[in-house]
């Protein structure tokens, strides 16, 4: 905005000083000034509904007495005239001027005071990059370099996050087979929508549901319970609340929606697999979603009527080509020719995961045989990753193998080196740096170990590589005991 159309909006905003619902139409009310001053508000329920512009009315008071500092005499002449409502010729009579010299000062008063609010809003841009920065820290680190195929999803969902912000209770659901991608596509979103719509949230909470069977020898009634403990506790621990104190979980949602209701926060919980964690996030957005913006992501359609589904299909064949080139590029290998990589798709379909597995597996096996794996196996998702995965599992060194077992006890959100090392002896064998990082560098380079691309990397499996190595060690401990 220039010098003149923000003259202009202050003036504006000064004429509808003492009408909240049209200072909220004013142009002044879009600055980050204002959503900075709307956060700090301390409002009633009832006064609520015209927050934008009461953070309107405050930007001018804190302007006007800027002024009043600087040049007391224009500062006075702007509240009598629109705070006080005084007429024009009474303060030319008590000032014995023209109405001329009286609009000229006037000009004059109205221009100093835009160029407070510049300076305000100059800095208030300062302190949004850094509070941008520092929500961006608060999202688990990528395990990609670009996503293929998602803009439109991106788009949508940057913009229903910042309509929902002003409805709250609504929680945005992504669904979508495993290995689609829903982890990635929900962070891309958030840090699409932190970038570009400067959204007025103090955090961001992100919760992954834990998989397997939790605690050994724990009842089958209990696991959606001991799931539902371990989301409270992410959330707990992120918002320094002692959850775990509380003697139930009803106590604990109460306790951190309490929380959230004086914090625009945007809650995350990732990873729902199964109908009963669906339920599990629906007991948890009844409750948040009032007070947050909720995200789910779920391998389950999420049939509830105050839920926005986003629902992710596979990508196109163009798109599966371009990410089999781009993954090509990344693990510095030979990419595949057009032809051979629509023979790839007609067999594997657009799965992003199973697509990163089976180009990896090209950089140890010619593309004749990898296909010729793919065009046996039976027709099914299941089948699909099964046989990646077991062909995966046959071109690691037995040491690498060994190692990838021991990576199930990696968490969720994944570990920088000193916890993967942890997970890797967890069988009781220890390898020094060099073997470990052998041992990386082979998983890593067959895309079963994600490793974020950063200077201190966080390593993660992906959900489905856990359900794999449970099966593996299911089968060994099957063949032990035989």
């Amino acid at each position: 905005m220039d010098d003149q159309n923000l003259t202009a909006a202050v003036l504006d905003a000064l004429n509808a000083y003492h009408d909240l619902e049209a200072l909220e139409a004013v142009q002044l009310a879009s600055l980050q000034i204002t959503r900075h001053l709307r956060r700090g508000l301390a409002v009633s329920s009832l006064m609520a509904a015209h927050a934008t512009g009461l953070a309107v009315r405050r930007l001018v008071d804190q302007a006007l007495a800027q002024l009043d500092r600087d040049q007391p005499a224009a500062a006075d002449l702007l509240r009598l005239r629109f705070r006080q409502g005084r007429l024009v010729r009474e303060l030319t009579d008590e000032r014995r001027i023209g109405i001329s010299t009286f609009y000229e000062r006037q000009h004059k008063a109205l221009a100093a005071l835009a160029t407070i609010v510049a300076e305000m809003e100059a800095q208030a841009g300062t302190a949004s990059a850094s509070r941008r920065r520092a929500l961006m820290a608060l999202l688990p680190p990528p395990t990609y370099r670009e996503l293929v195929g998602c803009e439109e999803h991106l788009t949508f969902l940057a913009q229903t996050l910042t309509s929902s912000l002003s409805r709250p209770g609504y929680p945005l659901a992504i669904t979508g087979l495993g290995g689609l991608g829903k982890t990635s596509l929900a962070r891309e979103a958030l840090v699409h929508w932190l970038a570009e719509h400067q959204p007025a949230i103090e955090r961001i909470l992100w919760a992954t549901v834990a998989q397997g069977d939790g605690p050994a020898g724990l009842p089958e009634g209990r696991r959606e319970r001991y799931a539902l403990d371990q989301v409270l506790s992410q959330l707990g621990e992120q918002l320094d609340e002692p959850v775990n104190a509380l003697p139930g979980n009803e106590q604990r949602l109460r306790l951190l929606a309490g929380r959230l209701a004086w914090e625009p926060s945007v809650v995350v919980i990732d990873n729902v697999e199964t109908p009963d964690e669906v339920s599990l996030a629906l007991t948890i957005a009844n409750v948040l979603a009032p007070v947050a913006q909720l995200l789910i992501t779920s391998r389950h359609r999420i049939d509830q009527t105050n839920v926005q589904p986003v629902e992710l299909r596979e990508l196109g064949v163009e798109d599966a080509l371009r990410l089999m080139h781009l993954e090509a590029q990344r693990l510095r290998i030979e990419p595949l020719d057009d032809s051979t990589g629509r023979e790839f798709y007609r067999h594997i379909g657009g799965n992003p995961l199973a697509l990163k597995l089976v180009v990896a597996q090209t950089g140890y096996l010619p593309a004749s045989p990898v296909l010729e794996g793919l065009h046996k196996r039976e027709p099914s998702m299941h089948r699909l990753f099964a046989h990646v995965y077991d062909t995966s599992w046959q071109l690691l060194s037995e040491r690498a193998q060994q190692i990838l077992l021991g990576l199930v006890l990696l968490p969720p959100a994944g570990a920088t080196w000193t916890g993967l090392r942890v997970a890797a002896e967890s069988g009781g064998d220890r390898c020094d740096d060099t073997a470990l990082a052998g041992a990386v560098d082979e998983l890593a380079a067959l895309s079963l170990l994600q490793v974020s691309p950063a200077l201190d990397p966080v390593y993660s499996l992906h959900r489905l590589t856990y359900r794999f190595l449970e099966r593996k060690l299911k089968l060994l401990e099957e063949e032990n005991e035989e």
